[in-house]
């Protein structure tokens, strides 16, 4: 499925020398609303219908129809790199392992959903992939990312901070500091886990930013991410918030004013985790030296989660190969040992107890597609895209380190991320076939103008 050489230069030429007509805008902008649903996946239109689910059926309707049109009447090839032809392989048989599953599975109706929701989430990452070709419009997309992450830190602040649910849902009668309150997204866990991984954008954009207006605003953004992370009150996104921030100080050791500049905000941001915070951190502690039974502990959710885990490792080992199928792991963990019908809370584990190994090693392999080819384009490009694809490298891990505690595979937030990823790579292809270079990986110059 490796295009080639002579294919990649038809690509590059089609899209240098195309103009944007009506339906091409419609479509960027189509695309560029999708991005900013992400962060608000629970904001529904109608009981059970997201807003995020109605903008992607009406921009897949609108970029079939382009890509046919491309196809056809422009009679141009697919604007895919090698690694998106490869990435989206990888996916059509992750879906045709899930399609295997059908066969056996014990709640079809739980099958159908998940299913149709991870191939909206494809879908999805494919439209973002082949409709952002142009740096421009990857600046742009990038844009979008961080002003709806800061527009869904603001809201998760002000639900947290006064107990009310904003945008049409209910009202909760909860104090800050005291008990955990919902979001705009799905909940706490999820909410600080979507922005965990723009914070490594929101600081390499502002590290390299030079205009004064924008680095104020872009540092009062990161500071209201940072507060809404704390006050989500999950251990697990301040465990990976640590890892976040340690993989942009081993950035930093060299630049001393902005070691010391991180460290400030760290400290800073540390002084106001709320008491039960630390409790909460407190009580892992105890559970992790805990040598007496586990039924005796207090804390129900370290114990849900352990027995998920006990649950989840005993349904893979009677189902090795295939698993138990597409969605059925809140019914069979249960006959495992799981306390309640629940997510595994660890995409991982929850994917190697549905898809079986199989699917395991074909999920693994794409989220190492989209991470490990990030890494290779940014020297490609100048600021401030490569701050954004940086910060999009570092914040891809971090979202795959938090899926260690959540059954994040089906976040469109990670989606969202794996197709600007892939449109880097596409965009750096295409400049490294039109400048005659063979390899990608070095900055593409015309003369002696970095392109």
């Amino acid at each position: 499925m490796l295009i080639s050489r002579q294919h990649s230069k038809r690509l590059c030429l089609s899209a240098v020398n195309s103009r944007p007509n009506t339906l091409t805008i419609a479509l960027q902008y189509g695309v560029l609303l999708l991005i900013a649903t992400a962060w608000f996946p629970a904001v529904t239109v109608a009981p059970g219908i997201s807003v995020g689910r109605v903008v992607g059926i009406l921009t897949f309707g609108l970029w079939s129809f382009a890509l046919l049109c491309e196809l056809t009447v422009g009679r141009r090839p697919l604007p895919l790199s090698r690694r998106g032809y490869c990435f989206l392989l990888v996916v059509v048989l992750l879906l045709l392992v899930a399609l295997l599953t059908r066969t056996w599975v014990v709640d079809p109706a739980g099958w159908s959903t998940r299913f149709v929701k991870l191939l909206m989430l494809i879908a999805m990452t494919a439209v973002i992939m082949t409709t952002l070709r142009s740096e421009q419009l990857l600046n742009r997309a990038f844009n979008v990312v961080i002003v709806s992450g800061t527009a869904a830190a603001i809201f998760l602040v002000i639900e947290q901070a006064l107990g009310i649910s904003l945008l049409g849902r209910e009202e909760m009668s909860t104090t800050l500091g005291t008990v955990r309150a919902t979001a705009v997204m799905q909940g706490p866990n999820s909410a600080a886990l979507n922005l965990l991984a723009i914070v490594p954008i929101f600081y390499l954009r502002l590290r390299e930013e030079v205009r004064r207006t924008i680095s104020l605003s872009l540092f009062v953004a990161l500071v209201v991410v940072l507060a809404a992370i704390l006050l989500t009150l999950s251990r697990s996104a301040i465990a990976v918030l640590g890892f976040a921030w340690f993989a942009i100080l081993c950035g930093e050791s060299r630049k001393l004013p902005y070691l010391i500049g991180s460290l400030s905000v760290l400290g800073s941001m540390a002084a106001l985790v709320p008491e039960v915070m630390l409790t909460r951190l407190q009580r892992v502690a105890e559970f992790v030296r805990s040598s007496g039974p586990l039924e005796s502990f207090a804390d129900v959710s370290l114990l849900e989660r352990w027995a998920l885990v006990e649950s989840g490792l005993g349904v893979f080992k009677d189902h090795p190969l295939l698993g138990v199928g597409l969605g059925q792991f809140a019914q069979e963990s249960v006959k495992y040992g799981a306390l309640r019908q629940s997510f595994a809370h660890n995409a991982y584990l929850e994917v190697l107890a549905e898809l079986g190994l199989v699917g395991f090693l074909l999920f693994g392999t794409a989220m190492f597609m989209i991470v490990a080819g990030i890494g290779r384009v940014i020297h490609c490009f100048g600021a401030p895209l490569r701050a954004n694809i940086r910060g999009l490298q570092l914040g891809l891990l971090s979202f795959l380190v938090g899926s260690l505690t959540l059954s994040s595979h089906y976040f469109e937030v990670l989606w969202v991320l794996a197709g600007l990823s892939l449109a880097c790579h596409g965009l750096a292809q295409r400049r490294a076939v039109f400048s005659g270079q063979r390899r990608i990986g070095h900055p593409i110059r015309h003369g002696n103008r970095l392109l």
